[in-house]
């Protein structure tokens, strides 16, 4: 297929799909070339709820693609890491870049979460340790306990708007501390829900970290 079909079908799909393209086969072609090198590149659209301008397109080789798609995966993942920097309940001195900058070379580590060096200290670089998300004998104490909530809530009739995987994750995300439950806060008020009107989400439940200090951490996810 030469390269002017090539671009002549993709430009075709866009206008299917209901995507405003600017510009003539004509002008297009060009782009495309990166398509016939060998690894083949590719022609990325920058903002697709923009129009299709020259502007707005990337013509890439396969590497600087690779290299892209890496960037948009830190991008995505430091924004959604800054988001919880909030449940430390310190002030956060970082931004969306500062992360992107720390986890940018660490993107083989799939799931992965920010500790503090100091936790009565403002959230600033140096006070942030990244850390893996492990499979330890912590996380499998703690879904036991998600799990029971989990119960509880379904006999009460609730229907939890996420699983038992996402409510173990935030509740190590946050360094829920186990405890006796002979001896503490039964499980039923140390994970709550905030408003019974609105429906069971995340962002609708809160945490008690810690019974000695009785903090409570609503998540923010």
């Amino acid at each position: 297929m030469n390269i002017r079909t090539r671009a002549a079908q993709i430009r075709s799909r866009w206008l299917r799909t209901g995507l405003q393209c600017e510009l003539s086969l004509d002008e297009l072609e060009p782009l495309f070339s990166v398509y016939a090198e060998s690894p083949r590149g590719k022609l990325v659209i920058v903002d697709k709820t923009q129009a299709i301008t020259l502007k707005n397109l990337l013509s890439l080789s396969a590497d600087d693609y690779n290299t892209y798609k890496l960037n948009i995966k830190a991008r995505n993942q430091a924004i959604a890491l800054h988001t919880k920097l909030s449940r430390f309940n310190q002030p956060v001195l970082v931004s969306i870049d500062d992360i992107y900058q720390i986890i940018r070379d660490k993107l083989d580590i799939k799931k992965k979460y920010f500790t503090l060096k100091n936790e009565n200290s403002p959230v600033t670089i140096e006070n942030l340790i990244l850390s893996p998300v492990t499979r330890s004998e912590y996380y499998l104490k703690l879904k036991k306990n998600a799990d029971k909530k989990m119960v509880f809530w379904r006999k009460k009739a609730l229907k939890p708007k996420f699983t038992l995987s996402q409510l173990t994750e935030q509740m190590e995300s946050v360094g829920y501390k186990i405890i006796n439950s002979k001896k503490g806060v039964p499980i039923r008020e140390r994970i709550r829900i905030i408003d019974n009107k609105m429906a069971l989400t995340l962002n609708n439940i809160e945490i008690l970290v810690n019974v000695e200090d009785e903090l409570r951490v609503r998540l923010s996810v």
